[in-house]
């Protein structure tokens, strides 16, 4: 469902927020009555009661599937409470909303990401989490697809090792040390292997092998992990999209340079199911937005800017058709956006059926203001909408007038 962008107008929408809103009141009701008894429950000054039942009936009402964690405050003397979607990151902007929505509770603190935590608790973490000893563990990180970092941890050989509980280990590991959210945004890959084994004899007498290169102790993985998301971002363009303006190279091309490839035919398409021919101001960046289901805008920016899309359909239209009109919209919104310091357009599709304009938005809801306008004395067909590549705004979408359908793929249930 839609979180930010959903239509007040629309009966089914509208009434499915409210429900939720509703919902969230209820629970934050419910805590606050409830906080003293939590209290006392961590502080073990009160009875014993069961706190996963009560957070079943309360918190879960909003949601089956959040997720929560109560821990020792940050940042005052009291306690914190997490609330997370975990893999379902479609609900962040949800979870955003209701963690903004906390009242004032003295010795409370909360928190919609796990937060960054020590050493000490990421050992802790990983014995309850993963079964796992991170004594001697080292690590190494380095620069992977689509601008992440990958990650791997190397375990001492004690004739025990599984490397899917070294993975998960490894996991939670960088989830404590770097914190929920910068692992969903910059860590790819996380890999477990062994240490090299040492001979019997260097065992008995305490010798140490040299370790493998590039690795370090997890003490230094949190700086290690930052400075290599340093390197990535100082990479970027040092300037907002919209003072780097690709100009098409005639009255009938695309911006950037072109590729393609070869969908199936089919009725119609999610997402951008049906491109054939694609143009780019900068081909990785195209890549990860059309082939990373974990891409996130702050891979790609450093001044906060939105990735997105502009779908419109041309199923009445031969291909040349639809590729002409791409090319037409592209020449109107080249300047437009740049003139406000909205964004820019970073290239571009011509699928099987539909239109596509990609689009990074320094400020979305100016920019959307611009480019409906526009788009709307173009009289583009009705299903046209604006989506948006990150991970956490899947399921979000704006249409270019108010009667716009849903996008195919993102019916209600």
């Amino acid at each position: 469902m839609r979180w930010i962008h959903f239509d007040e107008r629309d009966p089914i929408e509208a009434a499915e927020h409210r429900a939720y809103l509703a919902r969230i009141e209820t629970w934050w009701n419910a805590f606050a009555k409830k906080a003293d008894a939590l209290d006392a429950h961590f502080s073990r000054r009160g009875p014993i009661w069961d706190l996963p039942a009560w957070m079943n009936e309360h918190l879960s009402a909003i949601h089956p599937a959040l997720a929560w964690e109560y821990g020792r405050a940050l940042h005052i003397n009291g306690h914190r409470l997490v609330i997370t979607p975990e893999t379902l990151k479609h609900l962040r902007p949800m979870v955003r909303s209701i963690v903004n929505g906390a009242p004032s509770i003295p010795g409370w603190e909360f928190y919609d990401y796990r937060p960054v935590e020590s050493i000490q608790a990421a050992e802790q973490i990983a014995k309850v989490r993963a079964q796992s000893d991170l004594t001697g563990v080292l690590a190494s990180a380095s620069v992977g697809k689509h601008n992440r970092i990958d990650v791997t941890f190397y375990f001492p050989d004690q004739g025990s090792f599984s490397e899917q509980r070294g993975c998960e280990a490894g996991f939670v590991t960088a989830e404590t040390l770097l914190g929920e959210q910068t692992l969903d945004e910059w860590i790819g890959r996380v890999h477990a292997k062994v240490l090299p084994a040492r001979s019997r004899v260097s065992r008995l007498m305490g010798w140490t092998g040299p370790p493998p290169p590039d690795t370090f102790p997890l003490t230094s993985f949190r700086a290690s992990v930052l400075e290599l998301i340093d390197s990535i971002r100082h990479k970027l363009r040092p300037e907002p999209w919209h003072k780097h303006i690709p100009v098409p190279t005639g009255p009938n091309e695309p911006i950037g340079y072109t590729f393609s490839r070869k969908p199936e035919p089919a009725a119609d398409y999610p997402g951008g199911a049906d491109i054939a021919i694609a143009s780019a101001s900068d081909h990785d960046l195209w890549m990860a937005m059309h082939t990373d289901p974990g891409f996130y805008s702050a891979r790609y920016s450093r001044h906060g800017e939105t990735f997105c899309c502009l779908k419109m359909d041309g199923a009445e239209k031969t291909f040349q058709a639809r590729f002409d009109v791409r090319c037409e919209v592209e020449r109107a919104l080249v300047d437009l956006l740049p003139d406000q310091h909205a964004g820019a357009i970073t290239g571009g599709a011509t699928g099987l059926r539909y239109g596509y304009i990609d689009l990074a938005l320094a400020d979305v809801a100016k920019a959307w203001q611009l480019i409906r306008e526009r788009l709307r004395n173009a009289n583009v067909p009705r299903r046209s909408w604006l989506l948006f590549y990150d991970r956490t705004l899947a399921q979000e979408w704006i249409g270019v007038y108010d009667d716009s359908p849903t996008p195919p793929g993102m019916e209600h249930p």
